[in-house]
This record gives C-alpha cells, structure tokens and sequence, in this order.
C-alpha cells in the first residue's frame, strides 16, 4: 500500500507493508502526472516487509519514469530511502539503471540526510 502527501518542499510517496509492480507503477503515474512535477522534489520512502516485484522488472520500471519525464526539466530531484534490506539493494540496483536520467536521483540511509539532499543543503 502506499500514500502520496503534498509537503511543503517535496511530494511524499510512501510505501507500506508490501510492494509490487501495480503499486510502483501506479505511484509513478500519479507522481509524474500532477502539475508541475519537473520543478518539484519527491521524497520515496519504502517501509516494506513483503516484496512481489523482480528484479528484472527495475528496466521496465526505468523505461516508464523516462518515457513519462518531461522533456523540459526546470528543477527538481528525487530522493529514495528504503528503510529494510532486500528493497536497499533493489534500489541500489535502481540507481546503476538511472543515471542518464535527466533528473537526478540519489539513494538514502535515512530521511533527515534525503531532505536536506532535496533542500539543497548537503550534495
């Protein structure tokens, strides 16, 4: 199950008990699909204990973000944080697949070190 909450300086999507390929895809549309998106920062957050999503689908998921980009980027970063093992390391696989998005990505331990990342206060 996941959530989406406007904050003041970024979209929060937060992921909960469980995780799959409809709630990925899904929240990516919705995220990507609200105005503004380009300039704005969002904060992915996975609290999970159950994972029904294999690792050969992190492509496709890759392939969807970039054909849903906007072709003019003004601003914005998205910040990941997964909270409990086997999601850190498919997100760390994530992050060898993104890198020649236009928007940048980075990976985090926790989520005070990703909002001041978003907030421009630590590189």
């Amino acid at each position: 199950m996941y959530r989406i909450e406007e904050r003041p300086d970024y979209l929060l999507v937060e992921f909960h008990h469980d995780l799959d390929t409809r709630q990925v895809g899904a929240a990516i549309r919705e995220v990507m699909a609200r105005d503004g998106y380009s300039g704005r920062n969002d904060l992915w957050v996975f609290d999970v204990e159950k994972i029904d999503l294999p690792y050969s689908i992190l492509g496709d998921i890759v392939a969807l973000v970039a054909s849903l980009l906007p072709e003019e980027i003004s601003g914005g970063r998205t910040a990941l944080v997964p909270l409990r093992g086997l999601v850190g390391a498919m997100v760390d696989e994530y992050m060898l697949l993104v890198e020649h998005l236009s928007r940048p990505v980075r990976s985090f331990s926790d989520i005070g070190r990703a909002e001041r990342w978003l907030a421009g206060r630590d590189a």
